[in-house]
């Protein structure tokens, strides 16, 4: 085709669905290449494609909120290198919070794409790593009170120049990271991934021509656009607040005020975190950059599943405004390691809460898109080796009822294509025996629908090893919607020598030894409008099933009826 010929609509979809099929490609070989269990196992990362100007372009199923950031990173590496600086085969290394992204554990490799000299898009991969160093094994660090003390960062720096990778860089970043071996194998698993999405861009801009490719990028931009405007419009205008809490920074044990107004204009959507509550001593303060794809993120929730999920679908957000010293928005060089598992979950649940005020026949009840965390630290009795385990079955919590159906059981919709980590390979990898994991009994938000009820998981400890806890909503539960009422909250323990002990919801340094016990209950999801409307056969089915006590079936929702 030659630069006068026009797109159709045929083509633009077929590269549409190209692009997402390469970004979803590129994800199945890093997690072939992959070394760490938090990477290769729980799929902690993130693949996208983006356009030269650093707009989101294919996602695929991956974590919305690293996609966002990632897009945010791209615009430092436009700001701070600049395009005149960018040369093929550059690979860019960042996990600057302060210049994009989401916390510093969260490592982003960006490579951007040529067609004979003339960049025409990025795409980028971001990983969750064991270790980033810091004062923490693990670098969630809930006793930080600065971001020097997380961990390593890298601003913006060329880790790959003109093909070349920068041993020097990776020496640096070998030097300053635990367990530097699987660290540079998944640096290199993901190098090898950029370098096969490359490809597959390029045998799809030697197909068609780069004039209808970047053609093609521009109308499936606008598309989503326009499909999300007609979705928003369906909103009724308006100014909707919501208030919602996070607790207990790792320092102070107190809550933060988390205050969205989402208003809507037609088609347009400004939100305002006027009256959050200042910024934390610790680590749970929102990475400002990453504020604004959590807020985006619930927009992708509410409109129509179908819409093509990239930049086009956020452009109906024409303000995002968080106050600087907030819990939101920090001043620097306030710590965010825990900003993704705590503040930025809360974000997501407040706007997302707002909307449903706005359009209860379309919202939820809270699904909490934070998630609790465990990390083990020691020698493994069998190999000698160190080993740091970031436990993610803090993913395992429950969904919020919408107005027509339950929440879903034991499931993290915000994390996307992470998934709570499988029994045998942790035993294999980790010196822990899982006792149970189970559903949570009246641990679901009571209601017309009720929550879905949240995991609890205990451990048994093979051998001496330290523990960090980071817990949230345990005074302030997934609320529940229309005259639904709260699930039930997060909590963990230790039973040592016999005798179980409450931890607070940040600890670090926990020692444990061989037979001691831990126990992690995550949350329940809010419930969906009055619990006495519920139809006694969902209620019997409840019981059957476990899910509920006939206590509670008997004092919550009036049931009076026989269990046989």
């Amino acid at each position: 085709m030659t630069k006068n010929e026009k797109t159709d609509p045929i083509t633009v979809e077929v590269i549409r669905n190209s692009l997402e099929s390469a970004v979803a490609e590129t994800g199945v070989t890093i997690t072939k290449l992959a070394h760490s269990l938090i990477f290769a196992e729980c799929k902690d990362f993130s693949v996208a494609i983006f356009t030269a100007d650093a707009e989101l372009l294919a996602l695929a199923q991956y974590i919305a909120a690293h996609q966002g950031g990632m897009k945010t990173n791209i615009d430092a590496v436009l700001r701070i290198i600049g395009k005149e600086n960018l040369f093929p085969g550059d690979v860019v290394m960042t996990n600057d919070p302060y210049l994009g992204g989401l916390h510093s554990q969260d490592l982003m490799l960006i490579m951007p794409l040529f067609n004979k000299g003339q960049l025409i898009a990025f795409t980028g991969c971001v990983a969750h790593r064991t270790d980033m160093g810091g004062m923490t094994p693990g670098s969630f660090c809930p006793g930080a009170t600065e971001i020097y003390q997380e961990a390593i960062r890298f601003p913006c720096i060329k880790l790959v120049e003109k093909g070349k990778l920068r041993e020097d860089i990776m020496r640096i970043y070998q030097t300053n990271v635990r367990l530097p071996d699987d660290q540079i194998a998944d640096t290199r698993a993901q190098l090898a991934a950029l370098k096969q999405c490359e490809k597959a861009v390029t045998r799809l801009v030697d197909k068609y021509g780069v004039d209808v490719f970047l053609a093609s990028v521009k109308q499936i931009l606008d598309l989503s656009e326009r499909r999300a405007r007609i979705e928003v419009e369906k909103i009724p205008d308006g100014v909707y607040t919501y208030t919602d809490y996070t607790e207990h920074d790792g320092i102070t044990d107190r809550d933060w005020k988390i205050q969205v107004a989402v208003e809507i204009k037609g088609s347009d959507i400004f939100v305002d975190f006027t009256g959050t509550d200042e910024q934390a001593a610790g680590f749970i303060n929102c990475a400002p950059y990453l504020t604004i794809p959590k807020t985006w993120q619930a927009l992708m929730y509410w409109v129509d599943p179908d819409i093509p999920k990239n930049q086009g679908l956020y452009r109906p957000f024409k303000k995002i405004y968080a106050p600087k010293g907030t819990i939101v928005n920090p001043n620097y060089p306030a710590p965010v390691s825990g900003c993704p598992c705590d503040s930025g979950g809360i974000i997501l649940d407040a706007v997302l809460s707002a909307l449903t005020k706005a359009s209860p026949e379309r919202g939820w009840a809270t699904w909490s898109m934070a998630a609790a965390g465990v990390s083990f630290v020691g020698i493994h009795p069998e190999t000698g080796k160190r080993f740091i385990y970031v436990n993610l079955d803090g993913l395992g919590s429950g969904g919020g009822a919408r107005p027509f159906a339950d929440g879903w059981l034991a499931s993290h919709v915000e994390s996307s294509n992470m998934r709570i980590p499988s029994v045998e390979i942790t035993e294999k990898h980790i010196p822990i025996r899982y006792i149970r994991r189970e559903l949570v009994t009246d641990n679901g938000g009571d209601g017309k629908f009720r929550g879905g009820p949240g995991l609890v998981c205990e451990y048994e400890i093979l051998s001496p090893m330290v523990m960090n806890v980071w817990l949230l909503r345990q005074r302030h539960p997934a609320p529940g919607a229309a005259g639904g009422l709260a699930g039930g909250p997060c909590y963990a323990s230790v039973t040592i020598d016999g005798q179980e002990k409450k931890l607070p919801q940040k600890a670090v340094g926990v020692s444990l030894k061989a037979g001691d016990r831990l126990t992690l209950c995550n949350y329940g999801g809010g419930g969906y409008g009055n619990p006495k409307d519920r139809d006694p056969q969902m209620i019997k089915n409840d019981l059957r099933e476990g899910l509920i006590s006939l206590e509670k079936a008997r004092k919550v929702y009036g049931f009076s009826e026989e269990i046989e």
